[in-house]
């Protein structure tokens, strides 16, 4: 027998193969676990999030003042005003201010044609010298009814006297308080009647051109604009909680900054509104002195009725 030499080729196929999947499987495994490790350093190194951060903030609880309010809308006007009038009848002869103007106390405003007032005064005397001689004569010869009556002549035309006096005086229109004038109606030439009637032809006082005027108005009116008040309403629901002495700050229209101010009366005959509902009339005295302010400036005002502790 002859020993043949076993296939090398056919016994050591396998054993490649099997060698050759080994050697590729670590292969993968091994550049898997590279991937592996590049992914996780790249993930450590990239940035990471920052945690929520929670803010812790501190609030101070303090107790106060509850305060309950009532609001009102009014009107401002001064407190003082003069409306002043020509006590006797005449023609303008001379107008002295003009609206706008400050006058002092016993300041000329206006005058009328005096002549017949002066011509009546001389009368006046004269018929008092007739009386005190009268009196003279009779005091000396005549019986008591006589010196009776003298006497009472003499006090007529002494009464005569002072009133033709007067008439003089009221022949210029003065202001009997220190402000501001707020309106004349009245022009040099106007035909005027004591107790405010104005009529005639002529220029009004800041006005150009020519004007009829017939009014009763006064024919001077001079305000005082250190002290105001407003004058408002509110409605029955509002009417209890109100009474003089509270507290109010009182808006006008365009102001920025409340002025204090104090409730002086509050009305308890109701007025009807235009919406048919009762209204009671308040009356508000501003502090301070304010010349910015206008006659007839819109205003609102908050008034504390009462004040409540934490």
């Amino acid at each position: 027998m002859s020993d043949e030499a076993p296939d090398v080729r056919t016994e050591t196929a396998p054993v490649r193969r099997r060698r050759r999947m080994t050697r590729g499987r670590w292969i993968g495994l091994g550049i898997l676990a590279v991937g592996l490790a590049a992914g996780l350093t790249t993930w450590l190194l990239l940035p990471q999030p920052a945690a929520p951060r929670r803010d812790t903030r501190t609030f101070t609880v303090t107790r106060g003042d509850q305060t309950a309010t009532v609001g009102l809308t009014g009107t401002l006007s001064p407190r003082t005003q003069a409306s002043l009038n020509f006590t006797v009848s005449g023609t303008v002869t001379k107008v002295y201010v003009s609206a706008g103007d400050t006058v002092k106390k016993g300041a000329k405003l206006a005058r009328v044609d005096d002549d017949d007032l002066r011509d009546a005064l001389a009368l006046a005397r004269a018929n008092l010298d007739t009386a005190l001689a009268n009196l003279d004569d009779v005091s000396d010869s005549g019986t008591a009814a006589a010196v009776t009556a003298a006497r009472a002549q003499v006090k007529s035309a002494r009464a005569a006297v002072a009133q033709a006096e007067d008439d003089l005086d009221g022949a210029v229109l003065r202001a009997t308080i220190a402000g501001t004038v707020a309106s004349v109606d009245l022009s040099e030439g106007d035909t005027i009647t004591a107790g405010g009637s104005a009529s005639g032809q002529g220029p009004s006082l800041g006005q150009s051109g020519t004007t009829t005027a017939s009014s009763n108005t006064a024919h001077v009116v001079v305000v005082a604009t250190d002290a105001w008040q407003l004058d408002g309403n509110v409605g029955s629901a509002d009417l209890a909680v109100l009474a003089a002495g509270q507290p109010a700050t009182v808006l006008p229209d365009g102001a920025t900054e409340p002025i204090q101010s104090e409730v002086a009366s509050v009305g308890i005959v109701a007025t009807s509104s235009q919406d048919g509902s009762a209204t009671f009339p308040v009356v508000i005295n501003l502090t301070g002195e304010h010349a910015e302010l206008f006659s007839g400036t819109t205003a609102s005002a908050t008034v504390t009725v009462a004040e409540y502790s934490d």
